[in-house]
């Protein structure tokens, strides 16, 4: 057995990577990310180079069906519905981001404490993380927008919310896990600090459970903003929105008019197939034996 002398310090085993993800990515992969960038590039360029036009009125030509000149045909104000498509992606991707990366500092900033400090400090944040659980999440965030009142705002806070649970589990894990490895113990022998230990050591292997999560959340969290909108409790007119556009388009639907709800359904639909594709690529090539959350899968 080697022994650690006080110059150096050792890391946790480096996971290997699987052969099957190295090199190009995996076709399924490949054409999700076509799919998102395609999304993020057209919502991106389409307000600079037609500014406005998601909510231009054109009463005149309402209801209109995919041509030439309206790809997606128009809504009941003669809308064009590409436009506010990609407008409502621009929303729906960046909701979803904000929802990611708030939850998964928040939520891993109380994961590490419990799993790092224990004891009572452990038992009672995991207690209150375990009330937050109790809930649905849907009915959670929806809980959320009621008390502040509807908007895209009040929908990005409960779903944002909702899903710092799942975050602090997933690091409360890997960092009790981390902590119980032979290296933490000669740590301590040396007299090494536990913030000294945290931020060399814990935080560091934390991050790849943290960004398995994060991935398998920002599908997620856009089918519950999408889902808020189409409850009338998220993105309020005359904000394009994926979910309240669907509910703006359920009446034409049903008179013949399915252009102003399809085309939206296929945008969520879309985005979170791929965005779930890629999150089981990430987990695949950063937890290749199911490590993360406590457990094999």
């Amino acid at each position: 057995m080697a022994i650690v002398g006080s110059g150096a310090e050792r890391r946790p085993p480096a996971r290997k990577v699987p052969r099957r993800s190295r090199g190009a990515f995996p076709l399924p992969v490949l054409t999700a990310l076509l799919v998102l960038a395609a999304v993020l590039v057209g919502s991106a360029l389409f307000p600079l180079l037609h500014p406005g036009m998601a909510n231009q009125n054109d009463l005149g030509g309402a209801l209109q069906p995919p041509s030439p000149e309206h790809w997606m045909g128009t809504d009941q104000l003669g809308r064009d519905v590409l436009a506010r498509f990609l407008a409502g992606a621009w929303v729906s991707m960046l909701v979803g981001a904000m929802v990611v990366v708030v939850g998964s500092v928040l939520g891993g900033l109380v994961g590490l404490i419990a799993g790092v400090t224990g004891g009572l400090v452990d038992i009672l944040l995991m207690r209150l993380n375990d009330a937050l659980l109790a809930f649905p999440s849907l009915m959670l965030a929806m809980a959320v927008t009621i008390v502040r009142g509807p908007g895209l705002t009040s929908a990005t806070i409960g779903v944002t919310l909702a899903g710092i649970p799942w975050f602090a589990r997933v690091a409360r894990s890997e960092a009790m896990r981390l902590c119980a490895l032979p290296l933490m113990e000669s740590c301590r022998a040396m007299g090494m600090t536990r913030t000294r230990m945290v931020t060399r050591h814990v935080l560091p292997h934390m991050f790849s459970g943290v960004l398995i999560q994060a991935t398998s959340t920002y599908g997620t969290a856009i089918l519950a903003v999408a889902g808020l909108g189409f409850l009338g409790l998220g993105a309020q007119p005359p904000t394009a929105e994926w979910g309240a556009m669907i509910t703006s388009g359920l009446e034409p639907a049903l008179a013949g008019e399915w252009w102003v709800a399809l085309f939206p359904g296929l945008g969520i639909l879309l985005a979170v197939t791929a965005l779930n594709v890629i999150a089981d690529w990430v987990r695949d090539v950063l937890d290749p034996r199911g490590l993360v959350g406590g457990g094999a899968r």
